[in-house]
C-alpha cells in the first residue's frame, strides 16, 4: 500500500512539474535558511561551554564608587582571590588572569623581534580550573615558578619546531627577560571570553597580598555554586580597603559575581581582558527568525498545495466513487508532503555543504560539524523530517480528502469543502507581517550603521598609523620622532600609553567647584606633546604640553576636555591654572581641548584628563600622500635609529571600524534572511493568487462577457490584497518599532526611529506584492469565457 502511495506521488510530481518544483524550492530554501540560523545561534551560544567546571566557576567583579560616580570594572585587587579561599568554605580554588596588550609581549626570534598576541599573565589556578588539552609538561606545576610560560601548539612549533622540543626551552623577550617553557597546550579553538595563546607566570609560588593592585580578573571554583558571598566580600572591604579609601576622601567598593557562562553575553565592564560582544537577545532573535522561516516554508507549501485543490477535485471524487475512504486519501497527501520534505531536506543538506565557505565569511565560524557527528543527529533528522511532513501535510490532507464525490464530479469544483480561503489569507498575513518586520529591522540597522560610520569622532583618524613599539624603539623614541618629522610625507608623530580605540584607564581625581571639593573617578590618557597635533584636536584654552627631558623634574601640567569642564560647572576660559589632584599626585590644568571620542559610539563621551607621557608602547604617525612611501620612510628611520623595523602596526580608522564588526556581521545576516523571508512569502502569495484565479474563473468569464476590461479585472484581484497588507502592517509595525528602538539603546549616539523607516518598507512590500499578484491577474484577463462557461 505504501508503495502505491509513493507511485502516485511520483506521478503527481511528473504531472505538475511547475507546482512541485515551487513546493520543493520553497521548502528547500526555508529549511536551509532555518538550519543556517540555528547553526549561527548554536555557535554563538557555545562561549565557555567547553570548560568541564563551567557550572562551578564564577568571576568576581566590583563597582567602584566615589561621590556620585560609579564605575563597574572587571578587575579586582590581587589579594582578593586568596582571601576568598581562606574565608569562604565553598571556594576550592582561585585563578587570576591579566591580559598583556597586543604587541606588549615582543619575542626575540633570531635577528627579528616578533609581536605576539593572546598572552596572559596567569596564576597556577588557571590551569587547575579551566579545561585545556595538555600536550607536554607538568600541568600541576607549570605556572608555579617565576618567569615560566605555557605555549599553545602553534607558538611551540613556531619557536621550537616541535611540541616535544619546546618544554625546557627559553623564550626571550626584547627587554632581556627570559621565560622557561614549562608546558604546551593544544590551540584553543573553542569559543571563550578569553582565548590564550600563551600563559605567563608573574610571581613565585606565594600567596598574593597586594590590595592596591587592581588589575586582575579573578575566578573562583566552587563546591557549592549557590553560596552567598556578600558577608565575606564586606569583610574583605572593611579589613583591607576601607581605611585607605577613607584617607583618600571616602569611597566604596562593592563586590559581586558573574557566572562563567554569562560573561561573554552579559558583561560590558571596564577593563575586560577581551571585548565581550555576545548578545543573548540576538541569539534568541535569530533563533526565532529561524523558526519563523521554517513556519513560512510550511505555510508556503500549504498554500501552494491547496491552490491546486480545484485541479485535483475530480481525482478525489473518482477515488471516492470507487470506494477509497478518506483515511486512505489523507495518507496519500501525507505521503506527498513527506516526499517533498524528504527531498527538500536532502537538497538542503547538499546546499549546506557548499554554503559552509559563505557561512564562514558572514559569521567567522564554520558550520558545527560536531552536531552531525553526535549520536543524536540521526534521531533529530528523522524527527525533523516527520514533524515538518506532518505540519505541511495535515491541512491539505484534511481539506482535499473532504471533497464530496457528487459535487466535484458534477462541476469539477470543490464546493463548500474547497473553502478555507480565509485561513490561507490569514497565513499570508502572517508571512507578510514577518517580511515587513524584517524589512523595517534591516532598514533601521543599516541606517544606524551609516550614521555611526559618518559621525564625526572629533578627530581625524584617516591616514594615521598606530604602531606598537618594541623596547629598542621606545628607548629611541625622541630621536626617531625628530627624524620622521624632517620628512614632508610625515604630518605628525605622537606617543601614548593606551591606544585610541581602547577604553582608557581611570583614576580618582579631586577638584574644586563652587560647592567645595569634589572627588570622582575619571578617565585619563597619558600622551605627549605631539598627540593633539597628530590627531588634529583643537586647543580651546591655555597651552599644549611641551617637550620634557627624562631628567626634568618640573611639573608638566595636565589638560582636560570640554566635557570635563562642563561636568565641573566651569567656564572654558577660566580653567587654566585650576588645581587637579589625586591621592598620590597633584598638578595644575594648563589647557582645555575640544571633545573627541576615544572609543566607539557604543559608549558616550566622558570627561577626560590628559597627563604627560614619557615615551611609551603606542606611537601614532600621521602620513601625507602615499601610504607605501610613508611606510618605507618609517621603517628606514626605525632601522637607522632603533636598529630594527617596527613589527606591529594598524590603520587607526580600521581599528575603530573593527569595533562595529559584530554589528555589521549581524546586519548582513539579517539582510540575507530578510530576502529569503520575502522570497518565501512571494511564493505563498503566488499560490493563493493562483487558487483565487481558478476559483473565480467563471466569474471572470461572465464579467468579460458583460464588458469588463483588463484593468478592471486586475483591480478586482488587487483590492482584496490591500486589506491583507494593511493587516500585516497593523500587526508588524508596532513590534518592529519596539524591537528597533530597543536595539538602538546599545548605542550612546543613535538615530531616532523616523516615520519613513516604517512607511518605506511598507511601500516596498506593497510593490513586491503588487508585482506578484499582477503575474496571476494578467493571466486571468486572458481567460476565454467560452472555455470556462461551456459546461454551465
Amino acid at each position: 500500500m505504501i508503495k502505491n502511495y509513493f507511485k502516485i506521488t511520483f506521478r503527481v510530481f511528473k504531472r505538475d512539474k511547475i507546482y512541485s518544483s515551487m513546493n520543493l524550492l520553497g521548502l528547500t530554501v526555508g529549511i536551509t535558511a532555518s538550519l543556517l540560523l540555528f547553526a549561527y545561534s548554536y555557535n554563538e551560544s557555545q562561549y565557555d561551554q567547553h570548560h568541564e567546571n563551567k557550572d562551578r566557576i564564577i568571576r568576581i567583579v566590583m563597582d567602584v564608587n566615589f561621590g556620585d560616580d560609579t564605575r563597574a570594572v572587571a578587575v579586582v585587587p590581587a589579594a582578593l582571590g586568596n582571601f576568598m579561599k581562606e574565608h569562604a568554605p565553598s571556594v576550592e580554588e582561585y585563578a587570576m588572569l591579566r591580559s598583556i596588550p597586543h604587541a606588549g609581549f615582543q619575542v626575540v626570534k633570531g635577528d627579528e623581534v616578533v609581536a605576539e598576541h593572546g598572552l596572559f599573565y596567569a596564576s597556577q589556578g588557571v590551569l587547575d580550573m579551566f579545561t585545556y588539552d595538555w600536550l607536554a609538561g607538568d600541568r600541576a606545576t607549570a605556572l608555579v615558578p617565576h618567569n615560566t610560560i605555557v605555549l599553545n601548539r602553534s607558538l611551540a612549533e613556531k619557536y621550537f619546531g616541535e611540541v616535544d622540543k619546546a618544554v625546557g626551552g627559553v623564550i626571550s623577550r626584547d627587554d632581556g627577560t627570559q621565560y622557561k617553557v614549562t608546558g604546551v597546550i593544544e590551540d584553543v579553538n573553542q569559543k571563550g571570553h578569553f582565548t590564550p595563546n600563551a600563559l605567563v607566570s608573574l610571581w613565585d609560588d606565594s600567596k598574593p597580598t597586594n590590595w592596591r593592585d587592581w588589575n586582575w580578573c579573578t575566578y573562583l571554583l566552587l563546591s557549592n555554586p549557590g553560596e552567598d558571598f556578600t558577608p565575606v566580600f564586606q569583610q574583605a572591604f572593611d579589613e583591607n580597603m576601607a581605611p585607605e579609601l577613607e584617607q583618600q576622601g571616602g569611597g566604596k567598593i562593592t563586590f559581586s559575581t558573574q557566572k562563567l557562562t554569562d560573561i561573554y553575553y552579559a558583561s560590558r565592564l571596564e577593563f575586560e581582558m577581551e571585548p565581550n560582544e555576545g548578545n543573548r537577545a540576538f541569539i534568541q532573535g535569530f533563533t526565532i527568525v529561524g523558526v519563523f522561516l521554517l513556519l513560512l516554508a510550511i505555510i508556503n507549501y500549504v498554500n501552494l498545495v491547496t491552490a491546486q485543490s480545484q485541479k485535483r477535485a475530480r481525482e478525489v471524487g473518482v477515488k471516492k466513487a470507487f470506494g477509497v475512504n478518506s483515511n486512505a486519501l489523507r495518507m496519500q497527501f501525507f505521503t506527498e508532503a513527506f516526499a517533498h520534505v524528504l527531498l527538500a531536506t536532502l537538497f538542503s543538506a547538499v546546499t549546506l555543504i557548499f554554503m559552509n565557505p559563505v557561512f564562514r565569511h558572514f559569521t567567522g565560524d564554520s558550520l558545527p560539524a560536531e552536531l552531525m557527528a553526535s549520536w543524536e543527529a540521526p534521531v533529530l533528522v528523522v524527527f525533523f523530517i516527520l514533524m515538518i511532513s506532518f505540519l505541511s501535510g495535515a491541512y491539505p490532507a484534511i481539506l482535499i480528502s473532504s471533497f464530496q464525490p457528487v459535487q466535484v464530479l458534477k462541476t469539477n469544483a470543490a464546493g463548500k469543502s474547497g473553502g478555507g480561503l480565509a485561513l490561507r489569507k490569514a497565513l499570508i498575513v502572517l508571512q507578510l507581517s514577518v517580511s515587513l518586520l524584517m524589512i523595517v529591522g534591516i532598514t533601521g540597522v543599516y541606517t544606524q550603521l551609516r550614521f555611526i560610520s559618518g559621525y564625526s569622532l572629533g578627530f581625524e583618524k584617516e591616514q594615521v598609523l598606530l604602531f606598537n613599539l618594541p623596547n629598542a624603539a621606545i628607548g629611541n623614541y625622541h630621536p626617531l620622532r625628530e627624524r620622521l618629522m624632517t620628512y614632508t610625507q610625515i604630518g605628525g608623530v605622537a606617543s601614548m600609553t593606551d591606544a585610541l580605540g581602547e577604553k582608557p584607564p581611570v583614576n580618582d581625581f579631586t577638584y574644586e567647584t563652587d560647592e567645595g571639593e569634589r572627588t570622582e573617578i575619571i578617565q585619563q590618557l597619558w600622551v605627549d606633546e605631539g598627540f593633539f597635533k597628530t590627531i588634529k584636536v583643537p586647543l580651546l584654552a591655555g597651552r599644549d604640553f611641551r617637550y620634557r627631558a627624562e631628567n626634568d623634574t618640573t611639573q608638566s601640567g595636565v589638560l582636560v576636555n570640554r566635557a570635563f569642564v562642563e561636568h565641573a560647572g566651569w567656564q572654558v576660559a577660566d580653567v587654566p591654572g585650576k588645581r587637579l589632584w589625586s591621592h598620590d599626585w597633584g598638578d595644575r590644568i594648563i589647557g582645555v581641548v575640544e571633545d573627541f571620542h576615544v572609543v566607539s559610539l557604543h559608549d558616550k563621551l566622558e570627561p577626560l584628563v590628559f597627563r604627560y607621557n614619557m615615551p611609551s608602547r603606542n606611537m601614532l604617525v600621521r602620513y601625507n600622500g602615499s601610504f607605501s612611501e610613508a611606510m618605507d620612510i618609517i621603517q628606514e628611520a626605525s632601522r637607522e635609529v632603533a636598529g630594527e623595523e617596527l613589527p606591529a602596526w594598524t590603520f587607526l580608522d580600521r581599528k575603530f571600524q573593527l569595533q562595529y564588526e559584530e554589528d555589521e556581521k549581524r546586519a548582513n545576516l539579517l539582510a540575507v534572511f530578510t530576502g529569503i523571508v520575502i522570497f518565501i512569502a512571494c511564493l505563498g502569495l503566488l499560490g493563493v493568487t493562483a487558487y483565487e484565479v481558478r476559483r473565480r474563473n467563471k466569474e471572470i468569464g461572465i464579467r468579460k462577457i458583460l464588458g469588463a476590461n483588463a484593468s478592471g479585472i486586475l483591480l478586482l484581484f488587487s483590492r482584496s490584497y490591500v486589506a491583507l497588507i494593511a493587516w500585516a502592517a497593523l500587526l508588524s509595525i508596532p513590534v518592529a518599532n519596539y524591537l528597533l528602538t530597543e536595539w538602538l539603546q546599545s548605542f550612546a549616539y543613535r538615530i531616532e526611529v523616523g516615520w519613513w523607516m516604517l512607511v518605506l518598507p511598507l511601500v516596498v512590500l506593497a510593490g513586491i506584492c503588487a508585482a506578484v499578484i499582477s503575474i496571476q491577474s494578467v493571466k486571468a484577463t486572458r481567460v476565454n469565457p467560452v472555455e470556462v462557461l461551456r459546461c454551465e
